[in-house]
């Protein structure tokens, strides 16, 4: 190995030369190994590939907790969406049931209200059929036909 000073101006500067190609790239090996940055000009360093590799990893976990946050919060809007649906589903069969009485009733009304026009008149009304068009227009005008 040769020693070589190389001044510039007030400062001198050693230099280490060396024909050994193999020491060279030992202390340069030694180098990369513990470096987070560039060893003189080059970045081989096993360090700082390793903190690469952790930043990356630690992305890809952050990732992955943000699928599994987003998963959970559509799954929690999906099932309350859900309950809303059948709430508004009971509802309406309950106000159908609702409107299913109130017809058969008006039915029974309607019913009613012809046997006693009939029955308060049946000679006006013999041999007329239930559905006969003359007793519809006697109970829509109050006129025999």
């Amino acid at each position: 190995m040769v020693k070589i000073n190389v001044k510039a101006g007030s400062k001198t500067i050693t230099v280490n030369a060396t024909s050994d190609k193999s020491n060279y790239y030992s202390e340069l090996s030694k180098k990369w190994a513990v470096a987070e940055s560039l060893v003189e000009g080059l970045d081989y360093s096993s360090k700082y590939y390793a903190n690469e590799s952790k930043n990356s990893a630690a992305g890809a976990l952050q990732s992955l907790q943000s699928v599994e946050t987003a998963k959970v919060d559509a799954i929690n809007e999906l099932q309350r969406d859900a309950a809303i649906y059948i709430e508004e589903a009971k509802i309406q069969a309950d106000n159908a049931d609702a409107s299913a009485a109130l017809a058969k009733t008006t039915v029974n009304v309607g019913i009613a209200a012809i046997d006693e026009i009939i029955g308060s008149a049946p000679e006006k009304f013999a041999g007329f059929g239930l559905f006969d068009t003359k007793l519809t227009d006697h109970i829509l005008t109050g006129q025999d036909a």
